[in-house]
């Protein structure tokens, strides 16, 4: 909330400021303020552009959210792929090259088959 410049209303000098407009920060009097939904403004163009300025922050807010869960998307994609790619070459070098793994996979593998075929 902007304090005032003044501890006087900026419109009548004689009377002490008691608000504060939310938009420009002008000191007013009880008989200056303009409420709206529950703010203080010194006039009705200053509550419209507060009113603006919330709507884009809102509009700034979401376009944000939006980026950051494309950018969640395609670096999970990204992992995705290096991942697959991982896969593929140790499956193409363990292809190539057979190793006592080999027998020792085939066995595991046979008894993974016998525990769920039971």
């Amino acid at each position: 909330m902007p304090e005032p410049t003044t501890q006087v209303c900026a419109k009548h000098t004689r009377r002490p400021a008691t608000y504060v407009c939310m938009t420009c920060g002008k000191a007013l009097c009880l008989e200056c303020v303009a409420k709206v939904g529950g703010l203080d403004f010194c006039s009705p163009d200053c509550a419209r552009k507060s009113e603006q300025a919330m709507r884009n922050l809102a509009a700034d807010e979401k376009h944000h959210r939006q980026q950051w869960r494309r950018a969640a998307m395609v670096n999970g994609l990204r992992i995705l792929v290096l991942l697959i790619m991982l896969a593929v070459v140790a499956y193409w070098c363990y292809r190539l090259n057979p190793t006592p793994v080999d027998r020792w996979f085939a066995s595991f593998w046979k008894d993974c088959k016998s525990l769920f075929a039971k």
